[in-house]
C-alpha cells in the first residue's frame, strides 16, 4: 500500500492560514502581490486607494482618453484572427 499522493502542498501552517483568512476579512486593508520579488504587501485600503490616483496621475505616463477604445480594439483583434484562420 502508497501513501496518498497530495494534490497540493501547504506552504502555511493553520494559524498562518487563518491569519490570512482573518486580514482577508477586514474591508479596510488590501492585500496584494508586491510587483517586484516574491512578497505580500498589506496595506491600509484609503492609502491604497491614494497612492493608485497618485499614481495615475502622472501626465508623464498616462493620458486621459476622450472615449473606452475597446471595442476598436476587439474589432481589431477579430479581423486579424479571422485573417489568420482562413
Amino acid at each position: 500500500m502508497s501513501a496518498p499522493n497530495p494534490k497540493f502542498f501547504r506552504n502555511m501552517s493553520a494559524a498562518e492560514d487563518r491569519a490570512l483568512r482573518e486580514l482577508q476579512g477586514n474591508p479596510n486593508i488590501v492585500i496584494k502581490q508586491a510587483d517586484k520579488g516574491s512578497c505580500v504587501v498589506v496595506m491600509d485600503r484609503e492609502r491604497y486607494v491614494n497612492e493608485a490616483y497618485r499614481h495615475l496621475s502622472y501626465p508623464q505616463v498616462y493620458q486621459k482618453l476622450s472615449n473606452d477604445p475597446t471595442p476598436l480594439f476587439i474589432r481589431e483583434i477579430r479581423s486579424v484572427l479571422d485573417t489568420l484562420l482562413k
